[in-house]
């Protein structure tokens, strides 16, 4: 019965993603007058702090349970997305993007683990990860191109709209979870 919600909740989670990391150096080079070397370090910052979060969330996910933990990155993503919506330029600018980064991509692996709880003992676990690379595929290849739209419309800052409004939403998919990867006594 979870297997939906986790669905939903990685490509809404893809999709925003996907706009700030696709169209957050366009932002910074082009809308900040930012030189691309500066953009450059900042998608380095996001990156970077990301690959050293995800085993962070990993353990706690094992510790807590997926559900927590992933309610958490998103309402994290939801209000540091909303302040960079607020936040025109700056160290503040860049102090959110350091912490964004803590929390970016995160969703993925929680989610993939989570489908293999789901799965364990029925021998899905192939096809249950086949489908969620092909849903985070199609919502993910979907978002740059209404973020585009978007952006003509309404200008750059949109982005952060866009991505605040999926992560919240995101967020209350997330709260509909069924408990996954409760506390398990050690071996």
């Amino acid at each position: 019965p979870g297997l939906p919600i986790l669905l939903l909740l990685g490509g809404l989670r893809g999709m925003g993603d996907n706009a700030l990391f696709f169209w957050l150096s366009l932002y910074l080079t082009q809308e900040l007058d930012m030189s691309p070397a500066a953009s450059g370090v900042h998608l380095t910052l996001l990156t970077a702090l990301a690959v050293l979060f995800g085993p962070l969330w990993g353990v706690l996910s094992d510790r807590w349970g997926r559900k927590p933990v992933m309610v958490t990155i998103m309402a994290i993503s939801a209000v540091l997305a909303g302040l960079m919506a607020l936040t025109q330029r700056g160290p503040a600018l860049t102090a959110l993007v350091v912490l964004m980064g803590t929390v970016m991509f995160s969703i993925n692996s929680l989610v993939q683990v989570a489908a293999m709880d789901l799965a364990e003992g029925r021998r899905l676990e192939g096809s249950l990860i086949g489908l969620l690379w092909g849903n985070n595929a199609l919502f993910g290849a979907l978002s740059p191109i209404l973020v585009g739209a978007l952006v003509g419309l309404f200008g750059f800052k949109v982005i952060f709209v866009y991505a605040t409004a999926l992560y919240l939403v995101g967020f209350a998919v997330a709260l509909a979870l069924p408990r996954l990867g409760a506390r398990r006594p050690a071996p």
